[in-house]
């Protein structure tokens, strides 16, 4: 199983992200969490998701190749290894720079479910979201 790489999608709303860790297609790990009042007001949201289950997931990606799947075309454009574009947001480069340490291809996830399991990262940012609105008074 050593050889079979990892498959990473994440899942932002206004208030939380949510990621899948898969393995040839089956659900490995899930993460999902509320943003905090800052975070909300970020515009890079989706990337933020990414890092975040990077970050969580580090020792599944040591050393070995994974793929990243993402909504946003201009995330996975920015986050893309092959492309070298000049990126002006300190936050942005920070995290580019992180995400350099690890070997990956990112993908773009298309809303007609070219990833099954994107649906699974929805329904649980929905949950999410409705246990946040449930929790605020």
């Amino acid at each position: 199983m050593d050889d079979v790489s990892f498959e990473v999608e994440t899942d932002p709303s206004d208030y939380a992200i949510a990621a899948i860790l898969s393995q040839e297609g089956h659900p490995v790990a899930y993460m999902v969490r509320n943003l905090n009042s800052h975070e909300e007001k970020y515009h890079e949201k989706e990337a933020c998701a990414i890092i975040e289950a990077t970050r969580k997931w580090s020792q599944f990606f040591n050393g070995r190749h994974f793929t990243l799947s993402a909504d946003q075309c201009s995330v996975t454009f920015m986050f893309d290894q092959q492309n070298r574009c000049k990126i002006k947001n300190v936050k942005l480069l920070a995290w580019r720079l992180e995400l350099s340490q690890l070997t990956y291809k990112c993908m773009l996830q298309t809303r007609n479910g070219t990833c099954c399991s994107g649906r699974n990262v929805s329904y649980m940012l929905n949950d999410a979201l409705d246990t946040k609105n449930t929790s605020t008074p």
